[in-house]
């Protein structure tokens, strides 16, 4: 058995971050164990509640960005719990993308874009109420400098409209909501980066590896804060969902499809 903990940071309200190098996902593979990967997903939902005005009143309209949305299935999804929403999700894999839903609901898009991209504001200028991410952000480097970009992404108050003249729509403000594996901690991935320091993976591989850049949960909530998320806005908690393989090629075939591709 190995568990693989999931790291949700949730929290209302330029310099470039860098990824691993491109490589090819199989939708096919990544989805044998499509109901062990969606859960964190829909427990990370939990947090999310649409924007509000001063007086409590949801927002008739809305906008939500899922950032490394995969296929688009679960992005797709969202669109019956926030049917008011206006949803974009985005990918950088043209393979994953393939495997979007044949019928997308009428408020959603998907789009082919990086996340470095969402981040700089001369490709995408647009800012969300909403911006989420499921188990994609463990994969951009320098979470001291992403974070903090993300941020930029969420309106704030003084990016909402006072169409009541009263001052209570600008209350409003957006909300961040991150999902992502503490790969550091997950026992697949020790064995893993054992694995490739072994021959002949090492020169297969030339030496590469991939560091995990996730930080412990002191640390996004002192980012959060330093970058102007108020104490009670903010929420970092870590879960741990088991994977439970009958054998060892089981729990290969769990990591295959993700940071063995």
């Amino acid at each position: 058995m190995s568990t693989s903990p999931q790291q949700p940071v949730s929290t209302k309200q330029q310099q470039p971050v860098s990824t691993a190098p491109e490589t090819k996902w199989n939708p096919d593979i990544y989805n044998d164990y499509k109901s062990i990967r969606e859960k964190p997903f829909y427990d990370m939902l939990n947090f999310i509640k649409p924007p509000c005005s001063a007086t409590g009143t949801e927002l008739s309209t809305f906008s939500l960005i899922d950032m490394g949305c995969g296929t688009g299935e679960l992005t797709n999804d969202v669109s019956s719990r926030f049917p008011s929403a206006t949803i974009v999700g985005s990918d950088s894999s043209a393979e994953m993308l393939s495997k979007q839903p044949k019928t997308l609901s009428p408020n959603v898009t998907l789009v082919q874009r990086t996340i470095e991209d969402e981040l700089d504001f001369t490709v995408a200028q647009e800012k969300f109420d909403i911006v989420i991410s499921n188990a994609a952000m463990q994969w951009v480097g320098d979470h001291a400098k992403l974070f903090p970009l993300l941020l930029q992404k969420v309106k704030k108050p003084s990016d909402y409209t006072d169409v009541s003249g009263d001052g209570a729509v600008k209350s409003a403000y957006g909300q961040l909501a991150v999902q992502m594996p503490c790969q550091a901690d997950n026992v697949l991935n020790q064995i893993l980066r054992s694995i490739v320091q072994q021959e002949p993976f090492r020169s297969v591989l030339r030496d590469f590896t991939i560091a995990s850049p996730v930080l412990s949960m002191d640390q996004y909530a002192t980012i959060l804060f330093q970058n102007g998320v108020k104490g009670d806005n903010i929420t970092v908690s870590q879960q741990i969902y088991p994977i439970i393989g009958q054998n060892a090629e089981d729990l290969y075939h769990f990591i295959e499809g993700s940071a063995v591709r």
